[in-house]
This record gives structure tokens, C-alpha cells and sequence, in this order.
């Protein structure tokens, strides 16, 4: 296995490793990557990555705003609140850009918008505060963007349904075929003990944009102790620099809406000049 591959392993664990404590889940022993993939993960860890929205109530509410564009930060990446009170988010440093959709508060850890998000109104739910909580100390030069879906009846057994945006400067994957895909879900149910893959897949947006796929669900306990199905669908696509990973974390009542929005999320990917 080369340094590449093995480190593209790496970063597919550790994005599995984050959704076993998901906000709302029980604490407990989160899986080691492999021994020999440790000392790449240091690599992941490249310049300050940091970048600032301050997502307002009302940019949480239907009505349209302004276009409102923050300047870009050092991590070289900006959020603009748009018309329809979506949030387009440009990596310029990954090389690419996605809209979130009406509903989700995107955070950055450690930024201003962080801070900010337990001020608002959504904020006073518990479970959404303790989805926030759970972030903070992520090192963000990895996970780049946090996006949690603060719409009341879409917090379900005391789980917030979430994004997280994980960017890996150093690795990419190989789309020419499905064996680094289906070797990483391989990888990710033996390290995981319950998780299940449902689907693997290669795919392309609209754009022309290759991703890989993977669905799988995993049974756990949320905060209280209570049995809960937890669906996950992951996307993985190469950006203009490094390797991009999003890993979408839903309860089992939501799945069939969500998963759709997550889709047309998608659709909204473009790379960017760096």
C-alpha cells in the first residue's frame, strides 16, 4: 500500500472515528486508527485554518437577506449569506466551493460564529447546545466547517442531525476505479464495532465533479441510553488541492429527506482557483 492510499485511510477512519461521538450520542472508547497510519496523520496538520461568519438570527429565519460576503480570512476561505438565506462556503485553499442550504448553522471552531451561535434563539435547545459543545478543541486545520440542521422538529431523540467538512491537503483518491472506496468502508466496519455499510458507489455531480459514495448505519445510544439507528452518507471528492471529505450524520426519521437535500447539496459543488 502507498504512502498516498495509506494516508487517504487515514482520513477516511478518522472522519468515522468523529461520528462515533456525534453530539447527542454516549461517550465512550473512540477506535485507534491503525498503528502504521498514525504517524501520517500528523501530516494532515498544515497552516492555520480558520475563517469567520457571524450567522445572525436572521440569517436562521425564511426571510430573504442581503447578500452579505465576510472578507476572506488567513485560511484563505470566506461565507456569504445569500438572497435566499443559504450560505455558499468557498474553500480557496482546497480549491472549491458548496452551498449549505436554508436551516443547517454552519460554525467554524474556535471563529467568531462559533462564539456567537450560543446567542441565538436556536441556541437555547440543549441538545443544540451540546452539539456545539462537542466541537470545540476539534483541531481546525482539519475539520474545516461544522454545519448542524437547527430546524426544531429535526432534533429527534435528543440528536442533532450534522455535517462535518474534513479536508486533507496531502491525499487524494483514485476514481478509476471503486477499490480505494469499497477497501476504506472495508476498513471503517472492522474498525467500528455495529456499523454497517449499506452502499458504495462512484458517482459524478452535474458538473462533471467525480465523488465516491458510501452509506452505512450504525446502532448506539444516544445521551440518555436510548437505542438509536444512526444513518450515515459520506461524499468524497478530490478538490483542486487535497482530499475532501463529508460526512453527513442523520437520524433514522429523517433519512429519506435528508439524504435528498444532502444530494442536491452536491450538486452545488464547483472547484475554485486556489
Amino acid at each position: 500500500m502507498n504512502k498516498k492510499h495509506t494516508l487517504f485511510m487515514s482520513v477516511f477512519l478518522l472522519t468515522f472515528m468523529l461520528a462515533c461521538a456525534v453530539p447527542g450520542l454516549q461517550s465512550g472508547p473512540v477506535p485507534a486508527a491503525p498503528t502504521a497510519d498514525s504517524a501520517l496523520l500528523a501530516t494532515i496538520v498544515a497552516e492555520t485554518v480558520s475563517a469567520a461568519i457571524l450567522q445572525t438570527e436572521q440569517a436562521l429565519t425564511p426571510t430573504p437577506v442581503p447578500t452579505a460576503t465576510l472578507p476572506v480570512t488567513v485560511s484563505h476561505s470566506l461565507l456569504v449569506i445569500q438572497q435566499d438565506s443559504s450560505t455558499l462556503y468557498v474553500d480557496q485553499r482546497a480549491g472549491y466551493q458548496i452551498t449549505i442550504p436554508f436551516g443547517w448553522l454552519a460554525v467554524r471552531v474556535n471563529e467568531p460564529e462559533y462564539r456567537d451561535s450560543f446567542s441565538l434563539a436556536v441556541a437555547a435547545n440543549q441538545y443544540v447546545q451540546a452539539s456545539l459543545q462537542s466541537i470545540q478543541g476539534r483541531d481546525p486545520d482539519t475539520f474545516r466547517l461544522f454545519a448542524f440542521d437547527v430546524r426544531e422538529d429535526h432534533v429527534q431523540k435528543q440528536f442533532v442531525t450534522n455535517l462535518n467538512f474534513v479536508w486533507d491537503p496531502q491525499s487524494s483518491i483514485s476514481f478509476d476505479t471503486d477499490e480505494q472506496l469499497k477497501a476504506g468502508a472495508a476498513q471503517s466496519a472492522q474498525s467500528l464495532p455495529g456499523l454497517e455499510v449499506l452502499s458504495t458507489a462512484i458517482s459524478s455531480t452535474s458538473s462533471g465533479i467525480p465523488v465516491g459514495l458510501i452509506e452505512s448505519k450504525l446502532p448506539t445510544q444516544n445521551a440518555s441510553g436510548a437505542d438509536i439507528l444512526i444513518f450515515q452518507k459520506q461524499v468524497i471528492f478530490n478538490a483542486k488541492m487535497g482530499l475532501v471529505v463529508i460526512t453527513l450524520s442523520t437520524g433514522e426519521g429523517l433519512k429519506d429527506s435528508i439524504f435528498p437535500e444532502v444530494d442536491a447539496m452536491l450538486e452545488t459543488i464547483q472547484l475554485v482557483a486556489e
